[in-house]
């Protein structure tokens, strides 16, 4: 209120919402302000999402273009990379070349990215079947890469048709290779063993003896005691140690852990104190027996 020259009081006429604001209580009134400030924190959430949409509609059109860019891009080289080399060189880099080509002809350097087949070189290199593994990829510089893990054989056969063959933990045999010799154990036998096709076992007796010869080659102490095993046509085992003529009758390919734990007991506590020239032998075929042969 007011007042002026005619010393009249004049009043002023306050706007009703401001009146019906008033009448409200301290809660209603906390509640219509959170219900006026949430049109704008929507506004910035909104703002927030149209952002990151753009955001992830720039990366995509930038990994478009890349990868646009690298198919188009010309192959600049061929990278080979052996994983077990060192233990099993079957094959050389020049070999594993010719498999996919590259030595007569069908060079793939300068050939755009997008026309290399991964699939056509993964099979062209499995053929061989010194190559268990293989896989193929390309690279954003424009490098093919070839990754490539040779067999892994855990003894050599020689079976009674006269071949000799690599044999893996998995009972899938192989040919010798003329570049490098496995440093395992021989497997002789009069059992016959065709070495082609080039794929797991066939003679059923020879297969049998696959555990024990596993058991051998992961076991750090036999592969190097263990030179050559006898399998015979019963299909019982003799093993031959690295110690002069000393054998063992293994007896059938069963309770393996159990006989070699009985066969080390008996060269520890005996053939120790007796002496390596003491005995010819040992049997072990006969579970809870170990004996000495003369």
């Amino acid at each position: 209120m007011r007042i002026d020259g005619n010393d009249a009081p004049v009043r002023r006429n306050r706007p009703f919402v401001e009146v019906e604001q008033e009448k409200q209580s301290p809660k209603k009134r906390k509640k219509r302000q959170k219900k006026a400030a949430k049109p704008k924190r929507e506004g910035i959430i909104g703002r927030s999402l149209m952002i990151y949409i753009l955001l992830g509609i720039g990366i995509f059109s930038v990994l478009a273009l890349a990868n646009n860019y690298h198919e188009t891009m010309a192959c600049r080289d061929v990278a080979i990379h052996i994983k077990n080399v060192e233990d099993n060189e079957f094959l050389d880099i020049l070999e594993i070349k010719k498999l996919i080509g590259l030595d007569y002809g069908r060079d793939i350097i300068g050939e755009p990215m997008s026309n290399i087949e991964l699939r056509q070189i993964e099979k062209a290199l499995l053929t061989n079947a010194f190559i268990k593994e293989t896989q193929v990829y390309k690279s954003v510089l424009g490098v093919v890469n070839i990754d490539v893990e040779f067999q892994e054989p855990v003894a050599r056969l020689m079976s009674g048709n006269g071949v000799e063959m690599y044999v893996n933990s998995e009972g899938f045999k192989f040919p010798l290779s003329k570049l490098h010799t496995a440093n395992v154990m021989l497997v002789r036998t009069e059992l016959e063993e065709p070495v082609e096709p080039f794929d797991t076992l066939r003679n059923v007796a020879i297969e049998n003896a696959l555990p024990l010869l596993r058991f051998i080659y992961s076991n750090p102490f036999w592969s190097e005691e263990v030179s050559e095993v006898v399998l015979e046509e019963s299909g019982e085992l003799i093993l031959y140690l690295q110690v002069g003529d000393f054998f063992v009758e293994f007896g059938q390919p069963e309770d393996i852990e159990e006989k070699f734990r009985n066969l080390f007991a008996f060269m520890k506590n005996v053939m120790k104190k007796k002496g390596w020239k003491a005995y010819k032998g040992v049997r072990v075929k006969y579970l809870g027996q170990v004996t000495g042969i003369y």
